[in-house]
Parts: structure tokens; sequence; C-alpha cells
């Protein structure tokens, strides 16, 4: 996951804002008008819950979540980290 998160930021697909977002909310990631992602992280959480949340939206990117048919809470039970 680091490995293609690194190529999309590389290329300028992937951006990543540290933002003030509800304590209850890790993370949350968008796809761009210009088919480019951008990952947003709670700037109040602790360094090691911010990695966590980018890895878990990162995941939502590699399998295209946005694009399927299946309920998201069955795709959030899917994405979340052991």
């Amino acid at each position: 996951m680091i490995k293609h998160a690194t190529q999309m930021m590389r290329t300028g697909s992937l951006s990543v804002h540290l933002v003030n977002l509800p304590c209850e909310v890790r993370g949350s990631y968008c796809e761009n008008s210009d088919g480019t992602f951008s990952v947003f992280l709670n700037a109040r959480h602790s360094e090691h819950r911010q990695r966590k949340a980018f890895l878990h939206e990162m995941a939502h990117i590699y399998f295209d979540d946005f694009q399927s048919d299946t309920d998201i809470d069955k795709i959030e039970t899917m994405r979340r980290a052991p």
C-alpha cells in the first residue's frame, strides 16, 4: 500500500492534508474532478492514529471503493485494520 501511495504522490495524483476534523473522524478521502485523490487526516489525532487512518483511506483508493456496489458498512468492515 505504501509503495502505491508513494507512486501516486510522485506523479501528483495524491495529496495528503492534515485538517481539524471532528474528534470521532480519523480520516477521509475524495476523488477530485481531475482524477487525482485527496486524503484528509485528522490533525487532532496522534501520528500513530494518522498513519493507520492514511493506510485505511489508501485501501479505499487502491480497491476503487468509490465505484463499488457493495454496501458501505461492509466495505468499512473489510478495510478496517485488524
